[in-house]
């Protein structure tokens, strides 16, 4: 098997020295389900906006005594911007803290979001 021929730019050792890397984006996905296993792995399930063609959402929740928590993960998987109206019941899920965001910095805000191609974002109370 060949050596490919960009492997001096395209290989383990530079993924994990590039915080903004796919390395990082992926290890940040990873421990975000281990920190918050409650919700991510055993929590409910809801789709948000089901019949959206352009949009994939939806929500994991914990109902424990002491309250609710939500995590609303949102993706546009198409190679292009889109539009997503977000539904009422949404709303103040979306105004909460970024948790994840491939794009970095900030989930969009506002009552209609504007996705970037193959943007996803995790948005919550965690």
């Amino acid at each position: 098997m060949d050596v490919h021929e960009n492997y001096a730019e395209w290989n383990a050792e530079k993924q994990v020295a590039d915080k903004s890397s796919p390395y990082w984006y992926w290890a940040n996905i990873l421990k975000l389900r281990k920190d918050h296993v409650d919700v991510f792995v055993y929590g409910d399930f809801a789709l948000v906006s089901p019949d959206d063609q352009n949009v994939i959402a939806y929500k994991r929740m914990l109902e424990t005594e002491e309250g609710a928590t939500e995590a609303l993960v949102v993706c546009n998987f198409k190679d292009h911007e889109v539009e997503w109206v977000v539904p009422e019941e949404e709303k103040k899920l979306m105004g909460g803290k970024t948790l994840l965001a491939n794009y970095g910095g900030e989930a969009p805000k506002g009552e209609t979001v504007r996705l970037r191609a193959f943007e996803a974002f995790v948005v919550g109370d965690l």
